[in-house]
């Protein structure tokens, strides 16, 4: 048991495949770092998944706001060779003129 605190499971599926893959993340207590440790690669998916509990309406979104989402984000750029994480930052601050 090693102590696990939770299991993340994620699905995905290639381009053009119609079957998903499962990969499954055991989380244990060892394995625990203080917010301060975490990648930057860290902070950016927790921006992206922010960002998708605002669109959602999200019960479980807590205090998370635009302007939050995009202050993650644009501290987690990173060596952001394609312009993918810049590019999300737009679109954050696109919705949130829609919105």
């Amino acid at each position: 048991m090693r102590d696990e605190l939770f299991t993340a499971n994620v699905r995905y599926k290639l381009p053009g495949e119609n079957e998903s893959n499962l990969l499954d993340f055991p989380v244990t207590a060892d394995s625990v770092k203080d917010t301060g440790e975490a990648t930057i690669d860290f902070y950016f998916a927790a921006s992206v998944a922010g960002f998708g509990m605002i669109l959602r309406d999200s019960p479980y979104r807590g205090t998370v706001s635009f302007s939050s989402v995009i202050s993650m984000a644009q501290e987690s750029l990173g060596a952001d060779e394609y312009g993918l994480r810049y590019n999300f930052v737009e679109m954050v601050r696109k919705a949130e003129k829609i919105k």
